[in-house]
């Protein structure tokens, strides 16, 4: 009995020293990372990309190594990476999807970046990334407000006072925006883009709407959808960040302007001034939009 004891004491000892050595093997070959980080992010052929409020650009980024996703990260982010070697990398920008700051999507007219990249345990790879709309993008509205005639020309509210028109407010530096300045005298601002301008809305076709934002209030984006002589307005999106930053909204318009049964379309806002936590109206409220853009596929 005791030599069989001495014998599973040994056995033992020997199967905990062989986990050990190899445990330590495991860990010397596979807890080095490397990291990476997303330095900087431009769109090539972004047209209407001059005189920006801020750089749009991507909100979070999506990583690929040989065609698994190891995680999601933003730009100036470090992150690690275990997979060593020559690497296969897809590199995929999201943005906010309908202005969500919490939801992302990928933008449907943007091209995913290929790289290869060499990874050495220990390195620090920062990657420049660039990227371009894919081919055959339509772009059938681009407007950075900055003179010309104004888009946003017809008032529905029959109130043309406190209407969007251009502005200089010092909230984009020295570019010109599209402004609503509202008040108690006039709580009201809803606008729709020009009635001679319809936008055909082919089956089957992506839209994206794409615009830069800083408001201080509530306020909503829809359609006027155009079905022979029937025309209906429809308000699906209300973008209810209002801290005193500049933020961009990606929305995919096709599948509400599909159930709508849209022939032709056009673009509506709707801003009121609203009342506060003690059922008072604000006294004043701006609504500011720029780098208006209009997309289909």
């Amino acid at each position: 009995m005791q030599l069989r004891n001495k014998c599973l004491v040994l056995l033992g000892a020997f199967l905990f020293i062989s986990l050990l050595f190899t445990s330590c093997n495991i860990q010397e070959e596979g807890s080095v990372p490397a990291y990476l980080s997303i330095e900087q992010f431009s769109i090539v052929n972004d047209p209407g990309s001059d005189n920006l409020c801020f750089d749009a650009g991507a909100a979070q980024f999506e990583v690929l190594i040989n065609g698994s996703t190891i995680g999601v990260y933003s730009i100036n982010t470090r992150f690690p990476v275990y997979e060593l070697g020559e690497k296969a990398m897809t590199i995929i920008p999201l943005v906010r999807q309908n202005g969500s700051s919490s939801q992302f999507m990928a933008h449907p007219f943007w091209s995913p970046i290929e790289q290869t990249l060499t990874i050495e345990a220990g390195g620090y790879y920062p990657l420049n990334l660039s990227t371009s709309y894919i081919q055959d993008v339509q772009f059938y509205l681009i407007d950075g407000f900055e003179g010309g005639g104004f888009i946003f020309n017809e008032d529905l509210d029959g109130d043309t006072i406190g209407n969007f028109n251009y502005q200089y407010d010092g909230s984009c530096g020295e570019n010109g925006i599209a402004y609503a300045g509202l008040n108690e005298e006039h709580l009201l601002s809803e606008v729709a883009t020009d009635n001679n301008t319809r936008y055909s809305l082919v089956p089957n076709s992506d839209v994206i709407v794409q615009f830069d934002y800083n408001s201080d209030i509530p306020f909503q984006v829809g359609f006027l959808a155009y079905e022979g002589q029937f025309v209906q307005s429809y308000y699906d999106l209300v973008l209810l960040e209002t801290e005193n930053e500049w933020k961009t909204i990606f929305y995919r318009a096709d599948v509400l302007l599909t159930n709508l049964g849209a022939e032709e379309y056009r673009l509506i806002i709707r801003a009121q001034i609203p009342e506060d936590s003690n059922g008072n109206l604000l006294d004043t409220a701006a609504v500011r939009i720029d780098n208006l853009k209009l997309l289909s596929l």
